[in-house]
């Protein structure tokens, strides 16, 4: 063998093992950068899934008095942790896009339902208090986001379940 040869195998061997390591690291890079990406998209979510639960049961929302028609910001307490049997009939009554829009989420997919500590939905009026599309009817959600709070509805403890999801 000649070492004009044996230069060739080394070298192409050295250019295989090279590319090997790069195309590695590209691999990796994309990985972590994904699921960075990911974990700064579920941070702001559940940030925003806390901000609007908390405006929801420690609010009264603007303006105060709000209905379907006129609300900018929903809140749906009287008191802190009192929930107002009105304004839920009201939001359960608007539109899903008008919700979504009022609360800044059009990016996102939302459901929000009242519920008795036994995990029934409450009714009022002959209307369940839930509104929005839950993501277990969706084989297509990616990322979701519950939070649940507590508080009074009708004088008995309650909770309101908020989900934002992809």
């Amino acid at each position: 063998m000649s070492k004009a040869q044996v230069w060739s195998f080394d070298f192409a061997v050295s250019v295989v093992i090279f590319f090997s390591v790069v195309v590695m690291i590209l691999f990796s890079w994309n990985y972590t950068t994904a699921k960075h990406t990911e974990q700064v998209l579920f941070n702001e979510m559940e940030s925003k899934a806390v901000s609007l639960s908390d405006s929801f049961i420690r609010t009264r929302g603007y303006p105060e008095e709000w209905n379907s028609s006129d609300v900018q910001i929903i809140g749906l307490a009287d008191d802190e942790n009192v929930l107002n049997e009105t304004k839920i009939l009201q939001l359960v009554s608007m539109p899903y896009n008008t919700i979504r829009a009022t609360m800044g989420i059009m990016n996102y997919n939302f459901y929000l339902g009242i519920r008795y500590l036994n995990e029934t939905v409450i009714s009022m009026d002959g209307t369940d208090l839930e509104c929005g599309e839950h993501p277990s009817l969706y084989s297509n959600s990616t990322m979701i986001v519950p939070i649940e709070r507590f508080m009074l509805f009708d004088h008995k403890v309650a909770s309101i379940m908020f989900i934002l999801w992809l």
